[in-house]
């Protein structure tokens, strides 16, 4: 099996381009649409050697023939829009997402998809990768490339896949098509339309669109038993994730400073984040602000600072020592005077006593105020 993904460009502006050429012309040969798209790319871009460039101008309708906007054939090299090509150009935005979501569950992306007449894959990398976001609450994209690679290169069962990953304490590991699958070009789309965004090089689903998911099939054939590689009604706990990457083991990054500096996951700051409804912790009534994708500005806190790693057995980068506050407070418990600062900490220990405890940390408050914050 071969799977071929769009690799070229993956913006919604030349997405919109490509379909303002098949709607102008009807039927389009590839001649002419390198032609016509070099034209509107251009007003959407520095000049560049790609705009001469006429396989890297054809892969410009990549993404539209990959979510089946154009119709495509190989044969005679030359497509047209369809009816949702149609609609998609002349729609305001969630109109937009509702017609790319009727495409996911209505084509294929590997076997007789427009992208490219080689790829004969069942695997439809899009939507195994809304899935993944929903079932695991974020991605990477290095993440998604091993997922890729185990369920199509390997043949693993999904459930194999997905104990292989709670299993994971440093992270995906390298593989040899890490190259191919690390970058697909629909993460940019799907960006751009606003389904997910992206927080510290991890992926997550915007709310509004997760029920959207539930219909959609990661393999496009009807036999689920196919090469054993999924059952997909089985749950992936979430939790379970999460405490795997609580009880990792800690590691250090390499630094020259002469101190230890430890690496922390991102995806626990955000599961707090979310669990706290982006609400901070000293008052839920402190105001911050939106950023550009329309999520709540708040910053994470661990409470018992990462520089006293070395003083625990434990990882002290778990979701029971990170707390979700406004920039203020933040500032506040890093920089305000003695006085202000416990009373910012004790407030916040009080609340996480419980959770930190059953985790294994022994150390009582004042110990932890006096050594660590004072």
């Amino acid at each position: 099996m071969t799977l071929i993904m769009p690799k070229q460009d993956g913006r919604l502006a030349v997405l919109q381009k490509t379909l303002e050429v098949y709607t102008e012309h009807k039927v389009v040969n590839n001649e002419l649409f390198k032609e016509e798209i070099r034209k509107k790319v251009s007003e959407l871009t520095r000049p560049s050697a790609e705009l001469n460039d006429g396989p890297a101008l054809l892969k410009k309708s990549e993404i539209a023939r990959y979510f089946g906007l154009i119709e495509y054939s190989f044969q005679n090299k030359m497509g047209s829009i369809n009816t949702s090509g149609i609609d998609f150009l002349k729609s305001n935005n969630e109109k937009r997402i509702e017609i790319i979501f009727d495409r996911m569950n209505n084509i294929s992306f590997g076997m007789n998809n427009c992208v490219s007449k080689t790829s004969n894959s069942f695997l439809n990398p899009p939507i195994l990768f809304l899935k993944a976001i929903k079932e695991f609450e974020s991605l990477s994209r290095k993440e998604f490339s091993y997922l890729l690679y185990c369920l199509e290169d390997k043949k693993l069962s999904y459930e194999n896949v997905i104990n292989d990953f709670i299993g994971l304490e440093l992270g995906a590991p390298s593989h040899p098509n890490e190259n191919k699958y690390s970058d697909p070009k629909f993460t940019v789309f799907f960006n751009d339309l606003g389904i997910i965004y992206e927080e510290e090089k991890r992926f997550y689903l915007y709310p509004k669109y997760l029920d959207y998911i539930d219909s959609l099939k990661i393999f496009s054939n009807n036999n689920n038993s196919y090469n054993n590689a999924i059952k997909e009604k089985i749950p992936i706990l979430n939790r379970d994730i999460i405490i795997a990457s609580n009880n990792r083991r800690p590691v250090t990054l390499n630094q020259n400073t002469g101190r230890n500096t430890y690496k922390t996951d991102p995806k626990l700051k955000n599961k707090v984040f979310m669990d706290k409804n982006y609400k901070c912790e000293m008052d839920e009534e402190h105001q911050t602000f939106k950023k550009d994708n329309g999520i709540i500005f708040m910053e994470g806190h661990h409470l018992i600072p990462m520089k006293a790693q070395k003083d625990f057995d434990i990882n002290i980068d778990r979701t029971e020592n990170i707390i979700c506050l406004c920039p203020n407070c933040h500032r506040q418990i890093h920089y305000g005077n003695r006085e202000l600062k416990k009373r910012i900490f004790e407030k916040l220990f009080l609340e996480r006593f419980n959770s930190l405890r059953d985790a294994g940390v022994k150390m009582i408050p004042k110990e932890i105020f006096e050594k660590y914050y004072a």
